[in-house]
């Protein structure tokens, strides 16, 4: 199985349940997953949590979070080695989001998670790892550029989970 995790599951996890500082063992357990091939980020994602949140200073090398993932090649071992597929995007928007021919507004408003979903349309045995809530009473008619990864993944039968699922799933534990 691989998993590919939303930027928010490194930035959330540093901030608020895992420090780096605190807790390395969480870290290097991603860094042993992510050698495996087992977890992996899009470019776009990683992209994501370089430039952090606005609570974060991450757009200077003074970040945690940042220099982490220049440590040892961990950007590297995390980065999917894969291009996001055109066809994917354009099935993403169309199915999951509903919206055929997105606007400049509406792009802007979803930003990148079309490409994150993409990106597990087209690999194999793929499971999203995402902290976006899942809207399990979301409507069809509900606008559609606010639509969430696991309402998006549902709608085109792709496996999403939280990082607490995933810390089930891959066992970790602090020994």
């Amino acid at each position: 199985m691989l998993y590919l995790l939303d930027a928010n599951v490194l930035i959330t996890a540093h901030d608020d349940y895992y420090p780096i500082d605190r807790i390395p063992q969480f870290w290097e357990w991603i860094i042993f997953h992510a050698k495996q091939g087992q977890i992996q980020m899009p470019f776009e994602m990683l992209a994501e949590v370089k430039a952090g949140q606005p609570k974060r200073d991450a757009a200077n090398q003074d970040d945690e979070l940042f220099r982490w993932l220049k440590t040892n090649n961990h950007e590297k071992d995390l980065l999917l080695d894969a291009s996001a597929n055109n066809l994917a995007v354009n099935r993403v928007f169309k199915e999951g989001y509903e919206l055929p021919q997105p606007s400049l507004d509406e792009l802007n408003k979803i930003r990148k998670d079309p490409l994150l979903i993409a990106y597990a349309l087209t690999q194999q045995s793929t499971c999203i790892v995402t902290l976006e809530a899942t809207q399990e009473n979301a409507t069809d008619a509900m606008k559609r550029h606010k639509r969430k990864i696991p309402f998006v993944c549902r709608k085109l039968g792709i496996r999403c989970i939280d990082t607490f699922d995933l810390i089930r799933e891959l066992d970790f534990r602090i020994p």
